[in-house]
């Protein structure tokens, strides 16, 4: 029995593939997706209907391009083998427009069925949290999206769990398992918000994103979602319906936390703003509290106190001299009232010799009528007083 390598096999194939009449320059309808031009000028492109694909390139066409994705066209081709990558393809040598393809008419059935019932307005858009605890990554089991979003929360915000539910992103019955992810979610409340991502691939290979069944999930969904399917030319329904669209599960990561050590400068700065307001916030209670401080000094009872006090000795220092200058003129007034009236003193007679004749109740006696009656009588001297007992009357000559 013959053993072939790989490459015999293939190459084998291919010639039984251009051998056969009745695969040369055949005719094929389809949709066209995956369009692209090689540096070569090579066009290659995918060719598919409802239920199947077929890789095609159409050599040396160049630029000049009449057809693009999601355009229907019929082709003139032939079936051929690519030996290298084991694929069969079509050759094309010519093409013609057909009209708008299945896949394209669909898209737009769907999303003008929800756009209608308001599934894409804004009203429904709910915020992302600032600072999720918990993000929840909807996505293969063994993609690189996961490991792109765990990669990004991890140098982002490490503090952050992310829960990965593995679902089927593309097949027949990934739907399904989509929706189911986002209820499930939901309903169990498991974190703040959901990442629903998968790679690049072509329309087919993201139609399960575009599916009735996965936009109602997220309309329906508690939890903000942040929807990041195929590359930045890709669009789906669920872009339409999420809370947030991105081009890559990277950039959806990015979106779904914050940076902490962006965070760290801004509460750095935060920071140092609050403590220049604390300085100067106490600077100002410190003024006031020393306004504050000589307002009640200058009403306060001891000052009030001191100030009396200090008046008081004020006017008893002004008591005092007034007093002692009344005293000083009161004495010298008696001074000149006493030598005014030193000379009319009515002792002063006895200096001269003369006596004074009293009563025993030191009445002056003015006539000798008195002395007889009264029959004794003091006779006041400048030494001294005497009694006298009258004997008789003489007259004054």
């Amino acid at each position: 029995m013959l053993t072939y390598t790989v490459n015999d096999l293939n190459t084998h194939i291919k010639r039984l593939f251009e051998y056969e009449h009745s695969l040369k320059n055949i005719k094929v309808r389809g949709e066209v997706s995956n369009l692209s031009v090689s540096s070569a000028g090579h066009l290659y492109f995918t060719l598919k209907d409802e239920d199947a694909s077929v890789r095609c390139v159409w050599f040396g066409v160049g630029q000049d391009v009449l057809f693009k994705n999601a355009d229907n066209i019929i082709v003139t081709a032939s079936v051929s083998l690519y030996v290298r990558g084991g694929d069969y393809q079509l050759n094309v040598s010519d093409a013609e427009y057909s009209g708008i393809g299945y896949w394209y008419e669909k898209f737009h059935q769907i999303k003008t069925k929800l756009e209608k019932e308001g599934l894409f307005d804004d009203i429904h858009k709910r915020k992302l949290p600032l600072f999720p605890q918990k993000v929840g990554v909807i996505t293969s089991e063994t993609g690189a999206a996961i490991k792109d979003v765990v990669r990004v929360v991890e140098e982002r915000y490490p503090i952050c769990e992310v829960l990965h539910y593995p679902v089927m992103v593309q097949g027949a019955g990934a739907s399904k398992t989509i929706a189911a992810a986002i209820d499930y979610m939901s309903e169990n409340n498991l974190c703040d918000v959901i990442i629903l991502t998968r790679g690049g691939g072509s329309q087919e290979d993201l139609w399960e994103f575009n599916e009735e069944i996965v936009a109602r999930a997220i309309f329906n969904c508690k939890i903000p979602i942040i929807s990041a399917v195929g590359h930045e030319r890709d669009i789906s329904i669920c872009d339409y319906t999420a809370d947030v669209r991105e081009s890559t599960p990277s950039t959806a990561a990015a979106r779904a936390v914050p940076d902490a050590d962006e965070l760290r400068s801004i509460l750095s700065g935060h920071l140092y703003s609050l403590n220049v307001l604390i300085e100067q916030k106490i600077d100002a209670l410190k003024s006031s509290l020393e306004k504050s401080r000589l307002r009640l000094s200058a009403v306060s009872p001891t000052n009030r106190l001191n100030e009396y006090s200090q008046r008081l000795d004020y006017m008893q220092q002004k008591m005092s001299v007034l007093i002692e200058k009344t005293l000083i003129s009161k004495q010298n007034r008696i001074s000149l009232c006493e030598s005014a009236l030193s000379p009319l003193h009515p002792l002063l007679p006895l200096e001269k010799g003369y006596m004074i004749a009293m009563d025993e109740d030191d009445n002056i006696i003015n006539t000798t009528e008195q002395i007889l009656r009264l029959r004794k009588a003091r006779l006041k001297a400048k030494d001294g007083t005497i009694g006298i007992i009258p004997i008789d009357k003489e007259k004054v000559e």
